[in-house]
């Protein structure tokens, strides 16, 4: 566990230290160097991000609908238009919202499932290999890594990146199987092991040196830069504890980042500022974690860490032991929307922000054309003498003014006809959404211009491939998380531990894992999703067909029903074979008393006998039966027997002789095997065969 002895890159927990009056610190002339060199690259790349932290404030503005306000690069602020007569209308007609959220159900519809491919044919690796997988699909479900992955997504679609950081969090408490020391039974305890951990972090957070590298592996150097509470720092350096005191600076670096978290449907909170009189951030400091990539300097990398002007790490390797990695950092990076030679890339809002403008603006042209024709402008002499304010919407409104010879009455003023240009100008820009987008009508669900469910599906597997490139991108990122929580697990669980994996027919497979299961000489490849339509109707056919033409077996089989029905993804698919799945759970309930060393209850003729057979059987090819004592195995078998007797009595006799367990069946099969054994002694009888015929049940 000493590799795990590093300062965690994410919130972890800890005990509280009391206040105290903040001490003088005396670094070293070493450590004052150090502090400068990293208090240097903080303001500097901070300088060269800013442009960006303003384009991601005006993306979060249009995708919250904030389009008619005036944006205040200087200070980060959006406020409504002031100097708007009365008369202008301006109409928000959000169309960048559906583009996002068509272009982000393609990413997180399913999730993306890695394998586990063993380093060589031998079965120790095939073994490893496959807890490899159950403790990583562990991993998934223990931190919400589906959740997560939305965030990160979510982030992407604003800033152009998401990014998950990863530590080793030593107050995670795992479970233990411990024997009992009278009865010899394990027993299930709870204790502090620690475990692997993530935290979702905004682009905010990292400063980069290289905006022309467009991959965080290639940077030389990155920075962690994040408020966090005084006392959480003090009680992850005790050491350091008395020197800590809230930061004081002016935090430029959060100001976007809050202003976007605080905007609403009138624009932006009027408590938005970040100041140093704001009382949320009083007992905040900042951290700077500097991570330097391997060099012929630095073999294994180097990590400082600054809490406000307090170096409180400098080690000569970075954490976790990622440095052998192609990507050293413990960082794994969610790119939107890529581009050569460019780290800050675009985004799809940046994209339609100039066509929303032109839509929006359209729209209130439109709206005020309609106000003037439902209520137009009254022409009148000023010999009228028309009473103020006479002239309004009111019904059966009698309206009396002074007329004069040779003046014509007041009469309207009409706005010419809308053009036809505006309406072509409309749809044409409805077309550059979808062009710019590559987000069709088929994919959110309209019609357009298909005009069969065949050209749909066909529409929507192109817009698929059309965003594919930047789907696998996630799917490579979820692979590397795997690798790097892969060598966490392999360092950190040096104490077996309990895992629940997921088995078949979605069974909870609980197993005893350990760092001695994995083998990290094994490739971990990330599936970029299944062939299937993704339309529940095209899977429902496909999945129709294929059954039919027996592709998944046999059609009068149960378990090829349940395999089409799971296939089909149809909801409650338990109430379609409720019955088989009774005998499912009853079958495994047996297995499990069987592997405790207990007795199950004897097979009933209500039993789903093939059902059960082929599930104990299951078992009995387990590697971790092969470990079981003679008697248990021998108790496993009776019951395969017990079931094999309702289907097939001459195969099961068979298998109970060869077996030595005759005693275990029924009178009536016994009866057969004396009168097997007497017709082996003497010829058979006329038309009989000569004795049983040897086979597996068949039901």
């Amino acid at each position: 566990m000493d590799e795990l002895n590093t300062e965690p890159t994410g919130d972890s927990l800890g005990y509280a230290v009391p206040d105290a009056e903040p001490l003088e610190y005396s670094p070293t002339e070493e450590q004052r160097k150090r502090i400068s060199y990293v208090k240097e690259r903080y303001d500097r790349w901070r300088q060269d991000r800013q442009p960006h932290d303003r384009q991601w404030f005006i993306n979060a503005s249009y995708a919250r609908s904030n389009q008619n306000v005036d944006t205040n690069l200087r200070y980060g602020q959006i406020t409504k238009a002031t100097d708007t007569p009365t008369h202008r209308v301006r109409i928000v007609c959000n169309l960048i919202l559906p583009k996002l959220r068509a272009r982000r159900s393609k990413f997180v519809k399913s999730r993306p499932t890695w394998l586990v491919v063993p380093a060589s044919p031998d079965q120790d690796d095939k073994m490893n290999a496959r807890a490899t997988q159950k403790a990583l699909d562990y991993q998934w479900r223990r931190l919400n890594l589906e959740h997560a992955h939305l965030d990160a997504v979510l982030w992407g679609e604003v800033c152009g990146r998401g990014y998950w950081w990863i530590y080793w969090d030593p107050a995670t408490k795992g479970r233990v199987s411990i024997p009992n020391e009278q009865t010899g039974q394990p027993t299930v305890q709870e204790a502090q092991l620690g475990d692997v951990a993530i935290e979702v972090g905004s682009p905010f957070e990292l400063l980069v040196p290289d905006n022309s590298k467009n991959k965080i592996s290639d940077q030389p150097e990155i920075m962690r830069v994040k408020l966090r509470p005084v006392d959480e720092m003090k009680a992850r350096y005790p050491d350091f504890a008395p020197y800590f005191t809230p930061t004081s600076e002016d935090l430029e670096t959060f100001k976007y980042e809050k202003q976007i978290g605080s905007m609403n449907s009138t624009g932006y909170s009027a408590s938005s500022g970040l100041s140093k009189k704001d009382s949320s951030e009083q007992n905040k400091t900042i951290v700077m974690e500097l991570f330097q990539k391997p060099s012929a300097d630095m073999p294994n990398g180097r990590y400082s860490c600054v809490v406000g002007e307090i170096l409180v790490a400098d080690r000569p390797e970075l954490p976790y032991g990622f440095s052998d990695m192609q990507n050293p950092y413990p960082v794994i990076e969610f790119v939107d929307m890529p581009l050569a030679g460019q780290f800050y890339g675009t985004t799809l809002i940046e994209q339609l922000i100039g066509v929303q403008r032109e839509y929006n603006l359209l729209k209130s042209k439109l709206a005020e054309h309609i106000r003037l024709n439902v209520n137009p402008k009254l022409l009148t002499a000023a010999q009228h003498q028309l009473a103020e304010g006479s002239y309004n919407t009111e019904p059966n409104e009698v309206i009396t003014y002074v007329a004069r010879p040779g003046i014509p009455p007041p009469g309207y003023l009409l706005p010419p006809p809308i053009s036809q240009d505006v309406w072509r100008a409309l749809d044409l820009i409805h077309k550059e959404f979808e062009d710019i987008s590559q987000i069709f009508p088929s994919v959110e669900g309209k019609v357009g211009t298909a005009s069969s469910g065949f050209q749909t599906n066909l529409l929507q597997e192109a817009a698929d491939a059309v965003h594919a490139p930047d789907m696998r991108l996630h799917d490579m990122a979820i692979q590397e998380a795997a690798l790097k929580f892969r060598r966490l697990m392999k360092l950190g669980y040096d104490i077996p531990r309990l895992i629940t994996a997921i088995g078949k027919d979605f069974e909870p497979d609980i197993l005893e894992f350990s760092e001695a299961e994995i083998d990290e000489n094994a490739n971990i490849i990330v599936e970029a999703g299944s062939a299937l339509p993704n339309t529940k109707y095209a899977r429902i056919d496909a999945v129709m067909n294929m059954f039919e033409k027996q592709l998944l077996g046999d059609p009068a089989d149960p378990d090829t029903k349940r395999r089409a029905l799971s296939m089909m993804e149809l909801g409650s698919t338990d109430d379609a074979y409720d019955f088989s799945r009774r005998d499912i759970d009853r079958a495994r309930v047996e297995n499990s008393t069987l592997v405790a060393g207990g007795q199950p209850q004897l097979p009933m003729f209500y039993d789903n006998h093939k059902l059960h057979y082929d599930i104990h059987a299951d078992q009995m090819k387990a590697m971790e039966t092969d470990n079981w004592p003679p008697e248990q195995k021998l108790a496993m078998l009776a019951h395969i027997i017990k079931h094999a007797e309702f289907m097939n009595p001459q195969s099961a006799a068979q298998l109970a002789l060869e077996y030595n367990l005759v005693q275990i069946l029924k009178p009536t099969t016994q009866m057969l095997i004396m009168q097997q054994q007497q017709a082996q002694m003497g010829a058979p009888p006329q038309g009989q065969p000569p004795g049983p015929v040897v086979s597996p049940p068949t039901g």
